[in-house]
């Protein structure tokens, strides 16, 4: 019955299933990063799909053939950049409206533009951008070309042979005659001034005519070579050759006889000659002397330098192009040092193009262009801004004599993506609801940046945007922000189109605070909104309007850096505080304090009275009364305070009369008695022990008034009313003897009825007209009296005023008579002359007002007189007599001074201008006849002549160069003479044109400073350039592997500039290495070297690494080998505590080597220096032996390879010996 085991037991079910791979979708391009001002890419901004491509057009206001963007048709790259034809745009300012330019006008078919009348030329468009209003630039059309149009002068020509006087001013259309001058002859020829002329020295059209003179004397001596016969002709002198030639020529005695005058200089004729030269054996020339940098003048050998040869002298290539030209010696040369008869060729610069790995980011422009300049560059895709190239010519390289023709290429730059956008970075505002007690009111701040979300902002290509929203509980409006197109900013980050506004919202809180009850909910909020908030109201034991207040700040979990900022801020998370304000607890007021006596309350408690509530208070008996009632308001939140209730009016119906003072019982009751004013007011009240008692009231004690205190004491007498009281008047006079009455003789007071204020002033209700009294004593000149009035006395002119005035001085009044106007008559004083004997006045000195006198020139003047007068009515004491002085003149001839003309002056026989400055004076002398005060007179004078105008000649001051001025040297002394010059250079290694001071040979002023400009001196560059350095763009830089700043230094009278500041790293040393590794053919162990040194001072400055390479016999690293080891600097530069200042450590850095099989060609051990521009030039090198090796060599000592090897000098490593011992000791 055993059962039989299942036969698929322990099978596995399988099956095939066909897999392909290899193929990639196909993926469109994404768009081209392209110039949106110049170009329209409208077509191709959603990307071009594979295989397929794009129009791209020009963009007003360019104009130009379109181009087309295409992306391959197997494209599987999602950042591939498309294929670009680019369009061929210019601007275009043909559709411009018609401006107004000076000189030019539109054409009559309006094709173009000519020029307008009164110019000429021919008009030259020109279409650029101008970008002072839009960024992208607006057209602006310039004109050029047209020029006024102008009259011909005379053409410059020899004004010792040719006469121009009638073409001095040639109008246009017009022409004129060019002659011959004696001794010259020949035929005249015309010149003719355009029509159309604009250019008035050089417009003139002529041709100039044929002179010549047959007969003219010899030069004095004649010229070396030429020899006349006894027979007077001439032939060539013993040792020279060939036919003599003499003309005649007409020579300027001085200066120059070109000019274009009417009348040319003094000129004499004379022979010149020419034609004879040394004899001498003909000789084959030499080579050229050329620029072995810039010429080739490889085929000017041999047989070509023959006489009678020929060679070819051209451009050396490949940096320098330009058209050959041919050299020739002549049949008959006997130069020994040269001969060759060339000009040098016009061989302009030119560069060959990089390679695209040397510039990726530079293409060929498709428009064409030259390959030497920018017209020929652009910038490739992936790269954006304006390419621009220059050809220059690069120093030559060390060991090298010729420099190499470089294209300097710059502006353009990668295309880089933005960087995320930071929101606390933003300039952005926040609106948040105003502090209470403020309702509905909002605040504008500038936003922290926790509340807006930038996440979308994180990653942008150029041209691409994002999306900035406001975080809940804010709300706004979205921002967009873009990466700007064409953007090569690594560092820029995307750009919000406007500034974000965001607006705090305040939810409901969770729980309702004490005193407050939502009583409407509000609608709930969509997903990512903000809430607005239900409405609220205070609780039935509260009383106020409710008013929500929130804020929000920032808030994260400050273990997630994700939610922290780079100052390491919380960013990304929201707290938000909510308060509700506004209800206040309402509060019982304290209950009526009633007095015992009058008032009693049956329902008043007697502490506090619930808010709402209310109770009576009565009059106790006996007083009589209406009650009232007192309340606590429903609204009361002053705890203890807010009682609304008025005491009742309670009183007591009878009590005994006791009569106070100023009190009387009369027929109808109580009344004020007499010296009392009021009215009587009788009630009852009680006394401490609640007796009743009377209690009278409401008379007061009448008083009588003061006297106003603003009355003036001298003018008014009060007497009559010091004792006036209760209503009664009293008169006001005026005070005697100071004042009488006028036509009001007496002036009313009254003190009012019922006066009780003691300090109550009178009221005057009218004041007498007094008038002051003065005894009048007139002074001189005023006739009349006060009654009569007052006039001016004889001998005196005016308006008399007077006046009488009292004051009031200590406790007494002073009357005081004043008069005025009235002034006496004056003569008038003679008139001031400058020149007190020029003029007699005699006649003037003393002038009665109304009178004339004369005036007349006084001996030895002569002249016409003058009339003076005095004004009628003078009453001016300083008025000097009216007159208009006559002339008076010196009559010539008049005597030299007594002791003969001074020494700056000499006679010149000439009558027009008699006299001149002497020798060693200058300026202008004048001599005139002047008139002199006789000695030890005031009034009397002599005539003789005198001189003006000239001054000593004396030198002026030099330039103020200082003695230690580094910059200039001088020729100048402290002074320089007049008419003399000298001169100012700069001193080396500056560079400069010598510039001269000049002080005129006229100059009369000692202060007078030299007439000079300054040198302006610059540092060139060096002839010599030492290693490590670089020109760049006008400046100069270090070489890669060179750390430091380069810098050019024209130190203070130095033989040659300098270059300082780059330096090439150079390990200082090594202890060496030791192989470990037994093994034939391995090698393994410590190797232990130094810090690098600069400029023979231990520093890491600029060190990025050290690397240890194998390297050769040589000490040059093997090929295909990378570094053994790299390790980084220890320090960053500057002194250190790792070795001692000034020595070599050579153990500083202890590194090993792992077992490793010796490549074949491995010799040596080589050290070189990283740094950020690449491996310094020079290294170190170790020994490097297999310590299992049977033949083992002898290998170089540990050195350094590359540049300076060769100047490594053993005195400097005995210094690293020594301080390699010195090291080891310690």
């Amino acid at each position: 019955d055993a059962t039989l085991p299942d036969a698929t037991a322990g099978i596995v079910n399988c099956s095939v299933a066909t897999v392909l791979t290899g193929c990639i979708g196909k993926v469109p391009c994404v768009p081209l990063p392209l110039d949106t001002c110049m170009l329209d890419s409208s077509n191709c901004s959603a990307g071009i799909p594979a295989g397929d491509s794009c129009d791209i057009h020009c963009k007003y206001p360019y104009t130009g053939t379109s181009g087309e963007a295409s992306c391959p048709s197997v494209n599987s790259d999602p950042f591939f950049l498309p294929t670009l034809a680019p369009p061929s745009c210019i601007v275009d300012c043909s559709h411009l409206e018609s401006i107004s330019v000076v000189g030019f006008r539109r054409k009559a078919n309006d094709t173009g533009w000519e020029c307008d009348d009164g110019f000429g030329g021919t008009v030259r468009e020109d279409c650029y951008l101008e970008f002072d209003k839009d960024p992208c630039g607006s057209p602006q059309l310039l004109l050029s070309g047209c020029f006024p149009l102008a009259d011909c002068l005379a053409p410059m020509v020899d004004l010792c042979q040719f006469n121009v006087s009638d073409c001095q001013q040639v109008m246009r259309g017009s022409s004129c005659s060019v002659s011959c001058i004696s001794p010259y002859s020949g035929s005249s020829t015309v010149a003719t001034c355009p029509m159309m002329n604009t250019d008035a020295l050089q417009g003139l059209e002529l041709v100039l005519p044929a002179c010549s003179f047959p007969v003219c004397p010899d030069p004095a001596v004649l010229p070396l070579g030429f020899v006349q016969h006894e027979n007077g002709t001439y032939g060539c002198d013993r040792d020279y050759i060939g036919t003599v030639d003499r003309s005649c020529t007409s020579l300027a005695f001085s200066g120059t006889s070109l000019g274009n005058a009417a009348e040319g200089p003094a000129c004499y004729p004379e022979a010149v000659f020419s034609g004879c030269k040394v004899v001498a054996e003909i000789v084959p020339c030499q080579p050229p002397v050329v620029d072995p940098c810039l010429h080739d003048s490889s085929s000017c050998t041999g047989s070509s330098l023959a006489p009678g040869g020929s060679c070819e002298i051209g451009c050396l290539s490949p940096f320098y192009q330009g058209s050959p030209v041919q050299a020739s010696c002549p049949l008959d040369n006997i130069n020994t040092t040269g001969g060759l008869v060339w000009t040098a060729p016009v061989c302009s610069l030119w560069c060959p193009d990089p390679t695209l790995e040397e510039e990726p980011a530079y293409g060929r422009n498709p428009e064409g262009g030259s390959s030497q300049d920018s017209s020929g560059w652009i910038c490739n895709p992936g790269y954006a801004g304006t390419a621009e190239v220059t050809c220059q010519l690069l120093p030559a390289a060390r060991g090298q004599q010729c420099g190499v023709a470089r294209l300097i290429m710059s502006g353009c730059s990668r295309l880089e993506p933005c960087v995320p956008l930071q929101a606390f970075a933003m300039d952005f505002q926040v609106r948040l609801p105003a502090l209470p007690p403020a309702r509905g009111e909002w605040l504008e701040e500038a936003g922290e940046g926790f509340e807006i979300d930038v996440s979308g902002c994180a990653a942008l290509g150029p041209g691409q945007a994002c999306l900035i929203g406001c975080r809940p509980p804010f709300i706004g409006d979205v921002v967009e922000a873009l990466c700007p197109v064409g953007n090569t900013d690594r560092f820029q980050s995307p750009i919000p189109h406007k500034t974000p506004l965001c607006e705090l919202r305040c939810p409901d809180p969770q729980m309702a605070p004490p005193g407050y009850q939502l009583i409407k909910t509000a609608r709930q909020p969509t997903a990512g909104a903000a809430g607005k908030g239900g409405e609220w109201q205070c609780t039935s034991d509260f009383t106020g309007l409710p008013l929500k207040h929130c804020n929000a700040t920032a808030a994260c979990n400050e273990t997630s850096a994700e939610q922290l900022d780079e100052s390491g801020d919380c960013a990304n998370a929201i707290e938000l505080s909510i308060e509700l304000t506004g209800c206040v607890k309402r509060q019982p007021c304290q209950a009526p304090i009633l007095d015992s006596c009058s008032v009693e309350s049956f329902d008043c408690p007697t502490s506090l009275l619930e808010p709402g509530s209310s109770c009576t208070v009565l009059c106790r008996f006996p007083f009589v009364g209406d009650p009232t009632i007192a309340r606590c308001p429903h609204e009361n939140v002053l705890f203890g305070q807010g009682l609304d209730w008025t005491p009742p009016d309670c009183v007591l119906p009878e009590c005994y009369d006791p009569v106070p003072e100023g009190y009387q019982h009369g027929a109808a009751g109580w009344e004020c008695a007499e010296g009392y004013f009021g009215a009587a007011v009788r009630s009852c009240t009680t006394d401490v022990n609640c007796e009743r008692e009377v209690a009278l009231s409401g008379c007061t004690k009448l008083q009588p008034c003061s006297l106003p205190r603003s009355r003036d004491r001298c003018r008014y007498d009060f007497t009559s009313c010091l004792s006036a009281v209760d209503g009664q008047s009293c008169e006001v006079r005026c005070l005697e003897p100071f004042y009488t009455a006028g036509s009001s003789q007496v002036g009313l007071a009254l003190c009012p009825a019922g006066n009780v204020d003691p300090e109550q002033e009178l009221q005057v209700l009218s004041l007498p007209n007094c008038v002051p009294q003065c005894t009048a004593v007139p002074p001189p000149g005023y006739v009349g009296s006060l009654q009569t009035g007052w006039r001016c006395g004889e001998g005196y002119l005016g308006t008399p005023t007077v006046s009488c005035t009292v004051t009031e001085v200590g406790a007494s009044c002073v009357a005081d008579f004043q008069a005025s106007g009235c002034l006496p008559i004056r003569p008038c004083i003679p008139k001031a002359a400058e020149n007190p004997c020029m003029y007699d006045m005699d006649d003037c000195k003393e002038v009665s007002a109304g009178s004339t006198c004369e005036i007349y020139c006084k001996h030895p003047f002569r002249g016409s007189s003058a009339t003076g007068s005095c004004p009628a009515g003078n009453t001016d004491p300083t008025r000097m007599v009216d007159a208009d002085l006559p002339e008076c003149f010196v009559k010539a001839p008049c005597p030299d001074p007594t002791n003969g003309i001074p020494e700056e002056y000499r006679y010149t026989g000439n009558i027009l201008e008699p006299v001149e400055c002497s020798a060693g004076f200058a300026g202008p002398a004048i001599r005139e006849c002047t008139a002199k005060l006789l000695p030890n007179s005031t009034d009397t004078c002599f005539v003789e002549g005198s001189f003006t105008g000239c001054a000593k000649i004396v030198p002026c001051l030099s330039p103020e160069i200082a003695s230690n001025d580094c910059e200039l040297n001088t020729t100048c002394g402290p002074m320089l003479d007049a008419g003399d010059s000298c001169d100012t250079a700069c001193n080396r290694p500056l560079a400069g044109q010598m510039t001269v001071a000049r002080c005129p040979a006229d100059n009369t002023d000692p202060t007078m400073p030299a007439i000079w400009t300054r040198p302006i001196c610059t540092c060139p560059d060096p002839a010599m350039i030492p290693p490590g350095f670089a020109p760049a763009l006008g400046a100069w830089t270090c070489l890669a592997g060179y750390v430091g700043q380069a810098a050019k230094l024209c130190e203070c009278r130095a033989e040659e500039p300098l270059l300082r500041g780059c330096y090439s790293p150079v390990i200082c040393g090594a202890a060496g290495f030791s192989d470990t590794d037994t093994r034939s053919g391995f090698v393994g162990g410590r190797i232990e070297f130094g810090p690098s040194t600069l400029d023979g001072r231990t520093d890491e400055d600029g060190v990025l690494s050290y690397q240890v390479f194998w390297a050769d016999d040589c000490g040059i690293p093997l090929r295909d080998f990378p570094a053994i080891l790299t390790v980084p600097p220890r320090t960053s530069g500057g002194p250190s505590s790792l070795w001692p200042d000034g020595c070599c450590k050579t153990d500083v850095y202890s590194l090993t080597i792992p077992a490793t099989e010796l490549p074949a060609e491995a010799r040596q051990l080589l050290i070189l220096v990283l740094t950020s521009s690449g491996p310094a030039p020079d290294g170190l090198v170790i020994p490097l032996e297999d310590s299992n090796f049977e033949d083992t060599a002898t290998v170089p000592p540990k050195g350094t390879v590359g540049s300076e090897a060769s100047e490594r000098r053993t005195s400097e490593w005995l210094l690293v010996l020594t301080c390699l011992i010195a090291v080891r000791r310690e």
